[in-house]
């Protein structure tokens, strides 16, 4: 196996979809949709049956080079002679064209090469069948089945871009093998009109979005405040919008308790974890009748 054809075998497995342990001796799923949604197109009164493609490559080991040239010939007798083209089964004319695509690519004579018998029989159709295919089919291209490298790669980029748009529309965002791909087959104004003005909408709008929730959130008024005290005083102070248990508010008392230099232990204020040190925790609340005081909240100073 040539160098060559190693990196050509590398990027049939990136562009054309191919899972990693997939053989490349037949189509991957999104060429045979690809052959399929090509005679819906091109032949608007019948169209080729996905079950049928995908026989096709398996039993006949069709290679993404053979689905290549087949296109190729399939573009070459549409444009030459449309009427055949379109009034042909397209099973019949997606068989015949991958027949001779692979007689073209293997053509040493010799244990690889493909016999019609065996063709049939991979294609589920009668021998006198394919003979007969084979020979309008050729006799429709007046015999011209050489297919130069250039009108390869040609046919190769198109299937690649098809494929890199359907998928990436499938899946909702491009890989970066897909982003290379399109950069190859549009320019930039396309490239910035549909991948990079909808990404930067997106991005505004968010930031946007982000803003605004900001904003709101630092325009809601405290609910309360946060007061130095003596440590050796109890003072009355107002608290707006204290509501603890919903019963009080108004004025309140507001009693230092301590200033932590260690760690307090949860039962000293009734929490459930211990506290930090080096804190100012004050208790909020109203004396009832000299009785002790109902605390409401606890906040702390930092």
């Amino acid at each position: 196996m040539s160098f060559r054809y190693k990196q050509l075998r590398q990027r049939f497995q990136r562009t054309l979809y191919y899972t990693k342990n997939q053989k490349i001796d037949q189509l991957s799923y999104p060429l045979t949709k690809l052959a399929v949604e090509y005679f819906d197109v091109t032949s608007p009164f019948d169209r080729l049956d996905e079950q049928f493609a995908c026989d096709v490559s398996i039993e006949g080991a069709v290679s993404p080079c053979v689905f290549v040239v087949a296109l190729v010939y399939l573009e070459r007798l549409r444009q030459e002679n449309k009427d055949f083209f379109q009034s042909t089964c397209p099973d019949d004319l997606y068989a015949v064209a991958v027949l001779c695509a692979t007689k073209f690519l293997i053509d040493d004579g010799l244990k690889h090469s493909l016999c019609n018998r065996e063709w049939a029989t991979s294609c589920s159709k009668p021998l006198s069948q394919i003979n007969r295919l084979e020979i309008d089919f050729l006799q429709k291209l007046s015999w011209s089945m050489m297919v130069h490298s250039e009108e390869f790669f040609v046919m190769l980029g198109v299937l690649e871009k098809k494929l890199a748009m359907e998928q990436s529309r499938i899946r909702g965002y491009c890989t970066y093998a897909e982003l290379e791909v399109l950069t190859d087959h549009y320019n930039l104004e396309f490239l910035i009109e549909n991948l990079l003005k909808p990404v930067l909408v997106t991005v505004a709008f968010l930031t946007a979005a982000y803003a605004l929730a900001c904003f709101s959130l630092l325009s809601v008024p405290d609910s309360g405040q946060l007061i130095s005290v003596d440590m050796n005083k109890t003072a009355t102070y107002t608290i707006p919008n204290v509501t603890g248990d919903g019963m009080y508010d108004g004025d309140v008392n507001l009693w230092p308790l301590f200033r932590g230099k260690t760690v307090v232990p949860p039962s000293a204020i009734g929490f459930e974890k211990p506290i930090c040190k080096d804190t100012l925790w004050l208790s909020y609340g109203r004396t009832r009748n000299n009785n002790a005081p109902t605390v409401l909240a606890v906040k702390v100073v930092w």
